[in-house]
């Protein structure tokens, strides 16, 4: 799932700017949070598999700002620059957020 959001921003910057500007879109008949919210609670449930129910929400929350974070670098190509393993970064950032929780 974290592989496609980024795949996603990867092949489709402007959609996915778009996916999280509430402030641009409200009222324009767009039901974003509609859609978003039901990502981040697929996400949570996930998560939830890994470190349990307690830990849960706050770990899905900084498990997506990681890989939306990667996605927006990607977006904007600001990874450009560096050599990366995109597909090895997500993997990394999901291991460590879930990792880490799981050993607590």
């Amino acid at each position: 799932m974290a592989r496609a959001y980024v795949d996603f921003a990867a092949r489709r910057p402007g959609m996915f700017e778009l996916l999280f500007r509430h402030d641009l879109l409200e009222g324009g008949g767009e039901n974003l949070r509609g859609t978003t919210i039901p990502m981040l609670t697929t996400v949570e449930g996930l998560v939830a598999t890994v470190v349990g129910r307690d830990q849960a929400s706050s770990r899905a929350l900084l498990l997506w700002a990681s890989i939306h974070g990667i996605a927006t670098l990607t977006a904007t190509r600001a990874l450009d620059v560096f050599e990366t393993d995109l597909d090895a970064m997500v993997t990394d950032a999901v291991f460590v957020h879930l990792h880490t929780a799981a050993e607590q």
